[in-house]
């Protein structure tokens, strides 16, 4: 293979570290390649086409899917980590401008310096990249109020898996000339080609935020508070939703009690706005219209602190808890989570295994973890995976759909065709086949193909 093209181009240092958060074994790329500017990916894509190689490009490595993972042979991984500069910051347009390899909590940090606002806000925000973040089309528990990841992005420049250069969008908030080339390239899993600059629309600071943790006798509960509160006219900006076994694997984990009154399930919401009465009289009215067992406001920095590290901590806690699980992120209709989360827990294996749902509870997003517990590691092995596919035959069921953010990669991808039909895949492998006419970018990931058997 010739690598003279590229050569000044490989990264020893970035072999090291090619995991992710998916229990996915990579397989060892033949090299690392760190483009510094949209001229390298272009060198890099032709190259790989002439000389027959597949690329997976890669940013913080925070996924759960395996979708930025090499998993077959002859592959080679591009590393964004150098691509990290703010390329421009328009006040007056209240827009910034990018590289994929910014890590996303210093893009908040350096909008909210003046008095400017992203609100997409991952769970790994502090290491993973706004690059990944398009990829992944990733959300957040500010979702519920602000959207996702797709819904800021206005312009994307890259290339396409043919070696073509793209630039769509830029700084208008409204383009409706021609297909959705940016919808399409958002969460498109690195399949489609290397983006190389991203122009985000911002939005002013919310002046004012507050945050309660409550109590609930009953997920059916906490569910009709959000809906009784919006029907009040509050949209919180976040409800993130916890039962106690969550809270208890987590306070395990972490080795510290809980501030605040134990119930069987919890909300933690959050309300911003402009002025503290507006602020407070959200937060009130959510109270108010809601059948709460108890409360907490996290007005200290502590008790904040205290209930986001035990939110943050849960996938960490049932691990340790169970020994062994697997996590998925199914959605579904936000009518059908009270129903959903029931039918979760009933799909408790006779082996040990067991199955708990939390999440963000605005969108219907569930974060479902099937955990090991009791059952024997034989046990496990055999009955782990039809659990799993029955989490996503439940999904489907309600209405809903594989995933809310974390993507399809590897993992998901054997389910695609109880979402989609045959038509729609065919779909999907037309689009690829149009701008990766030799499949270099990320093979086998996210689109249905028949190196994968539908379970």
């Amino acid at each position: 293979m010739n690598t003279g093209d590229i050569a000044h181009l490989m990264d020893t240092d970035g072999v090291t570290a090619l995991g992710d958060y998916s229990a996915v074994v990579p397989v060892s790329p033949i090299a690392v390649v760190s483009p510094r500017n949209h001229a390298d990916c272009v060198a890099i894509v032709q190259w790989a086409n002439r000389e027959g190689v597949s690329l997976v490009c890669r940013a913080g490595g925070t996924g759960t899917t395996g979708g930025a993972l090499p998993i077959t042979a002859n592959t080679v991984v591009v590393t964004m980590r150098h691509m990290n500069r703010v390329i421009a910051m328009d006040e007056s347009a209240a827009t910034i401008t990018v590289e994929p390899g910014v890590i996303l909590a210093h893009i908040h940090d350096y909008v909210e310096g003046v008095g400017l606002f992203y609100p997409p806000d991952p769970a790994s925000l502090a290491i993973c990249t706004i690059g990944g973040n398009v990829m992944e089309n990733a959300g957040g528990p500010r979702a519920l109020k602000y959207g996702v990841t797709r819904n800021y992005v206005l312009g994307l420049k890259g290339v396409w898996g043919s070696g073509e250069s793209f630039a769509y969008g830029g700084q208008c908030r409204k383009n409706v000339a021609g297909y959705d080339m940016i919808g399409l390239l958002t969460g498109s899993e690195g399949t489609l080609g290397i983006i190389t600059e991203i122009t985000l629309a911002l939005r002013p600071k919310p002046r004012v935020i507050r945050e309660m943790i409550v109590g609930y006798a009953s997920s059916d509960d906490a569910v009709a508070a959000l809906r009784n509160g919006m029907q009040q006219g509050v949209m919180p900006s976040t409800a993130e939703f916890m039962v106690d076994d969550c809270v208890a694997a987590s306070l395990a984990y972490l080795g510290v009690s809980a501030l605040f009154e134990r119930h069987p399930a919890y909300v933690i919401w959050q309300v911003d706005g402009f002025t503290e009465a507006d602020v407070e009289a959200q937060l009130a009215r959510i109270v108010a219209s809601s059948n709460y067992a108890g409360c907490m406001p996290m007005d200290t920095p502590e008790r904040s602190e205290h209930v986001w590290s035990i939110r943050r901590s849960v996938s960490l806690g049932f691990t340790k808890m169970a020994g062994k699980k697997y996590s998925e992120d199914i959605v579904v209709p936000v009518s059908q989570l009270s129903a959903t989360m029931l039918a979760l827990a009933d799909l408790a294996h006779e082996s040990g295994i067991r199955v708990v749902g939390y999440g963000h509870l605005g969108d219907g997003n569930i974060h479902v973890n099937i955990l090991k517990m009791g059952a024997s590691d034989a046990d496990w092995d055999r009955y782990a995976p039809d659990v799993v596919t029955s989490v996503m035959a439940l999904a489907m069921r309600y209405g809903g759909s594989l995933s809310g953010e974390h993507g399809i990669g590897v993992t998901k991808k054997p389910y695609m065709g109880m979402q989609f039909t045959s038509n729609d895949l065919r779909v999907f492998a037309g689009i690829k086949s149009v701008v990766d006419p030799q499949g270099i970018m990320n093979p086998h990931k996210a689109i249905y193909d028949n190196d994968y058997k539908l379970r």
